[in-house]
């Protein structure tokens, strides 16, 4: 079990997504590539497209953050 909670605290993007302010990106998919927001598209589709062509040999991370309305209802 500690292994496992090891590479998890040294996984680049997790430190940057516990650090990130979503509420810029409400209502977007954004890539984090090695603890880097690189991709901020409204389109999933389009954002995991410009990730694989960034990103071959790195750590990814693709969040699709709901938008503040629909956070609202939940």
């Amino acid at each position: 079990m500690k292994k496992k909670t090891k590479a998890i605290r040294d996984d680049l993007n997790h430190e940057a997504f516990s650090r990130l302010d979503l509420k810029k990106y409400s209502g977007k998919c954004i890539a984090l590539v090695n603890g880097k927001v690189v991709v901020n598209e409204k389109d999933p589709t389009k954002a995991m497209e410009r990730v694989v062509s960034l990103s071959q040999h790195s750590q990814v991370a693709l969040i699709c953050v709901p938008s503040s309305k629909t956070t609202m209802c939940l």
